[in-house]
C-alpha cells in the first residue's frame, strides 16, 4: 500500500463530504493476516490505515479509496459481492473486480444494506519467499517443545511458509534426529 501516491491535495477544510476512516477499516482486510484493519496490528495493516487516513486528508470519498485498494490487487482478480446476506433480498456479483466497478456504476441495489466483499487470494508466484534459514531456526526452536505437527503450524504462521513445508522440515528433523 505504500506504494500508492496521494493523487488529491485539497485543504481538509474545503472537504463537505469525506469518507469515515472508522468504517474503511472495517470493511478493508489485511492481505499478510486476513483479518479487518480495524483488528489487525500487522505492519502491512499499520501502512494501510496510514494509506486510508492520508486518502480522507486529501478529501477523497470511500470510492474514490476503495478504487485505490481495487487497484493495489489488479482488475482481473476474481471477487464476490455479497449484499443482504441471510435477508430476503439477499444477492450475489460475482466477477472480476473491474466488472463489479462496472455493475455497481449500473445497478442501484448493489450499495444498499450490508455488503461482504471477498477478493480471491493472491496467485503463487505473488506471495513473499521464505527465508528457508528462519523457518529451520523457527522448527528447530519450537521442535523442543512441541510434537511436529503443532510446530509446523507455529512455524508456518510465524514466518509465513506454508503449513506443507514447515511440516516436511519438522518431519525431517525428527526422522535425522531419531
Amino acid at each position: 500500500m505504500a506504494a500508492l501516491a496521494l493523487a488529491l491535495a485539497a485543504p481538509a477544510a474545503a472537504c463537505t463530504k469525506h469518507a469515515s476512516q472508522g468504517r474503511l477499516e472495517t470493511l478493508l482486510v489485511c492481505p499478510s493476516c486476513h483479518t479487518t484493519l480495524d483488528e489487525s496490528d500487522s505492519e502491512v495493516a499499520r501502512e494501510m490505515k496510514a494509506e486510508v487516513k492520508q486518502r480522507i486528508a486529501a478529501c477523497q470519498s470511500e470510492k474514490q479509496i476503495l478504487d485505490a485498494m481495487v487497484a493495489e490487487f489488479g482488475p482481473a482478480r476474481q471477487a464476490v459481492v455479497a449484499r443482504e446476506l441471510t435477508k430476503v433480498h439477499e444477492s450475489l456479483y460475482r466477477g472480476t473486480l473491474e466488472e463489479l466497478v462496472t455493475v455497481s456504476q449500473r445497478d442501484e441495489n448493489f450499495a444498499r444494506g450490508e455488503i461482504t466483499l471477498v477478493v480471491q487470494g493472491a496467485p503463487r508466484g505473488e506471495e513473499q519467499s521464505v527465508d528457508p534459514a528462519l523457518l529451520l531456526r523457527t522448527v528447530d526452536i519450537l521442535l523442543k517443545e512441541l510434537p511436529p505437527p503443532r510446530a509446523a503450524a507455529v512455524a508456518a504462521q510465524l514466518t509465513g511458509a506454508t503449513r506443507a513445508a514447515a511440516y516436511a522440515m519438522a518431519t525431517r528433523k525428527k526422522t535425522d534426529e531419531g
